[in-house]
């Protein structure tokens, strides 16, 4: 199993988000008794840009950027990856710069959902603020990218020895056991999941709707076989069998 780690904070070696993806993932390997290749992508090692805004990636795909710096090679990461993680601090009820940089780099992604398959984890550290609305945003962008959650783990810690804490401790036991039960059973919990078939028909009508605007979103959705889908189960049906054209360029 390939595992993917995007690390938000500022200072991955103090980092206590990234502290309780590790933790997770290793409770995650003890029970399934599968040691995950994991590699871990922090602000340091990512080389990315930030977005100059251009829309090129909605009306081409393609990404200027992508000419000069290593977001190409990232997405070939993701598209390898059976798991991506996006472990971030909550930084006054929204993720970290970097985090949102990469997410914002993500864009051109955000409307073709070429990771259905894989599964996300979400992972965020706090005093307890934000946490809701950070939530339902990287939701809504993993969704994007064709992703279910298969966990969440939502810490209340500003240092790592906190992590120990009873209730840290309970949670993080907690999102590992489903993590290991949604891989075994190759499955997602509704929980986290519910509105995820109300986001994929609003997204094939807004693509329906992009003909001319933005063409290649719309031939994408077209050679792909997604419009002739009718739910996001049968997207993630056509993946399984292998059907879904692989018309994607990184």
């Amino acid at each position: 199993m390939k595992v993917l780690v995007f690390a938000g904070s500022p200072r991955p070696e103090k980092s206590v988000s990234l502290e309780a993806a590790r933790r997770l993932l290793g409770r995650f390997a003890e029970i399934t008794g599968e040691e995950p290749e994991t590699e871990i992508i922090t602000e340091k090692n990512a080389g990315i840009d930030s977005c100059r805004g251009c829309m090129s990636c909605f009306r081409s795909g393609i990404c200027p950027l992508e000419t000069r710096d290593s977001m190409a090679e990232l997405k070939k990461k993701m598209l390898n990856a059976d798991m991506i993680v996006f472990a971030t601090p909550i930084y006054a009820a929204n993720v970290s710069v970097f985090m949102n940089v990469l997410f914002q780099r993500f864009s051109g992604w955000l409307h073709l959902m070429p990771l259905i398959s894989r599964k996300a984890v979400l992972v965020t550290s706090s005093c307890g603020n934000g946490i809701g609305m950070v939530n339902s945003y990287m939701r809504n962008i993993v969704w994007g990218m064709g992703m279910r959650i298969a966990s969440v783990l939502n810490v209340i810690a500003r240092e790592k020895n906190e992590l120990d804490s009873e209730y840290n401790a309970d949670i993080t036991e907690k999102s590992a056991k489903l993590l290991s039960i949604c891989f075994s059973e190759n499955t997602a919990p509704e929980l986290f999941n519910n509105g995820l078939e109300k986001y994929f028909s609003s997204l094939k009508e807004q693509m329906l709707q992009s003909e001319t605007e933005n063409r290649y979103e719309y031939e994408y959705w077209e050679k792909s076989g997604l419009f002739g889908c009718d739910s996001f189960a049968e997207a993630e049906e056509l993946v399984s069998k292998s059907q879904m054209a692989r018309i994607l360029e990184v």
